[in-house]
C-alpha cells in the first residue's frame, strides 16, 4: 500500500469556502494620520477641560483655536457651534464632574477633508 496524502472533495470543497469568506470579508478602513492627529487634539483639549471647566464662551474659543471653523461643539445637550460635515469628522465627548458634583457632557466634532 502506497503511503500519500488523500484529500477529499469535502475537504476541498470547505477550504474554498473558507477561503472565499476571507477573501470577501470587509476591509477595515485604514485610519489617517490626520484622524489620529484631530483625535489626539480633541482628547488632549477634553483632558484640559476635566481640570477648569470652561464657560460656553471659553469652550468656543478654545475650540476656534485648535480646530478653526471646522468643527461642532455640543454641551450637556446643547449645540454651541454646528458645523455640517461634508466628508469626514472625528468626534470626541466627554463627562466632567466639577468641584460641586455637578456633570457636564462636553462632545467635539471636527470636520476635515481626508
Amino acid at each position: 500500500m502506497k503511503k500519500g496524502f488523500v484529500f477529499s472533495l469535502e475537504a476541498a470543497l470547505a477550504l474554498v469556502v473558507i477561503a472565499s469568506a476571507i477573501i470577501f470579508l470587509p476591509q477595515v478602513e485604514s485610519v489617517t494620520l490626520d484622524e489620529l492627529m484631530i483625535l489626539q487634539q480633541e482628547n488632549d483639549l477634553l483632558k484640559v477641560w476635566s481640570y477648569d471647566p470652561p464657560s460656553d464662551i471659553e469652550a468656543m474659543a478654545d475650540c476656534t483655536t485648535m480646530f478653526g471653523n471646522n468643527y461642532s461643539l455640543t454641551i450637556d445637550g446643547r449645540e454651541l457651534v454646528k458645523k455640517p460635515c461634508a466628508k469626514r469628522a472625528v468626534a470626541s465627548e466627554a463627562r466632567i464632574v466639577n468641584e460641586l458634583l455637578l456633570e457636564q457632557t462636553f462632545k467635539i466634532e471636527v470636520c476635515f477633508s481626508g
